[in-house]
């Protein structure tokens, strides 16, 4: 075994140490980037078609109805906003999904709002959804309602499938506030998908 110097066994490790300080630096750098694309899209978003129409509610919302705190994930950072089920909206097409709560009194709801690529793959996964539901939502092209500890309602609209979760202040209340949200969003969703002239 050779036996190295002792002068030069300084100068080794002197070299490896001024290594540290780039690599520290690189992977701070690699974890800010990631943690940046985690973060729901900031106001102003990208003008997509489910954030205009939360966008509309939040500005102009109808009677009773408070909408705020506008979120929007797009492709697959839908991962970053729900786990498990993100994967099968992607496998159908999955584009953009803007969210907000949505206050009336002491009542709360939360909406989402996804944009499939196509009609088809939207329609496809609202069958699919809306196997085992209890009723008929007044919402769409399609509706259905869950009730339960959380309120729940679906519908679709052309290429966009909505979901409202209820959270009502008063027991029974629960069908009377998914409704309500969802035709506020039904019309929203008509004014800003229909095409211009």
């Amino acid at each position: 075994m050779r036996r190295v110097p002792r002068s030069n066994r300084g100068r080794v490790w002197s070299r490896g140490r001024h290594r540290w300080p780039a690599l520290a630096a690189a992977i701070g750098l690699a974890l800010a980037w990631g943690c940046r694309s985690r973060a729901p899209t900031p106001e102003g978003g990208t003008g997509s078609v489910p954030r205009r129409v939360l966008e509309a509610l939040h500005s102009s919302p109808p009677s009773e109805l408070v909408f705020e705190g506008i979120e929007e994930y797009v492709g697959e950072r839908l991962y970053d906003y729900m786990n498990g089920a993100a994967a099968t909206y992607l496998e159908c097409g999955f584009a953009v999904m803007a969210a907000c709560d949505v206050l009336r009194g002491a009542d709360r709801a939360r909406v989402e709002v996804y944009e499939m690529s196509a009609e088809e793959t939207a329609t496809a996964l609202y069958a699919e959804s809306a196997a085992g539901s209890e009723r008929v939502l007044e919402a769409g092209e399609a509706g259905c309602y869950w009730s339960g500890f959380e309120p729940e309602g679906l519908f679709r609209h052309g290429r966009f499938l909505v979901r409202v979760y209820g959270y009502p202040a008063a027991e029974g209340e629960g069908p009377a506030l998914v409704a309500r949200v969802a035709a506020a969003v039904d019309g929203a969703l008509r004014d800003a998908a229909s095409p211009v002239p």
